[in-house]
């Protein structure tokens, strides 16, 4: 569905699912899951440790009301979330033509 010009459809997705579990086996439904795991825990590491030093660098003291709390709170979460994403970009375009070769 992602490299096709094909419309999704949950009842599509069923059959496909079912189609390559007769064809390949119940573990072809996981193939690639190790690439993406290869992703998704350095950015959950990266986003964690970023958020915590965003976190501290925004700490001021005398700035605890509850709306500056809120914007100290997004101001790190987007700010990890920018840093960790643009870190491991090159891995997410290794895994993006993977699939797509795949």
């Amino acid at each position: 569905f992602q490299t096709s010009q094909l419309q999704f459809s949950f009842p599509a997705a069923a059959r496909k699912m079912q189609s390559l579990a007769q064809q390949e086996g119940v573990r072809a439904l996981w193939k690639g899951n190790g690439v993406v795991m290869l992703r998704v825990a350095p950015y959950a590491a990266l986003h964690f440790a970023a958020h915590e030093w965003f976190a501290a660098a925004l700490k001021r003291p005398g700035t605890d009301g509850r709306r500056a709390a809120m914007v100290k709170k997004f101001l790190a979460g987007a700010g990890a979330g920018a840093f960790a994403t643009c870190a491991l970009y090159p891995l997410d375009v290794a895994r993006a033509k993977m699939a797509v070769a795949a």
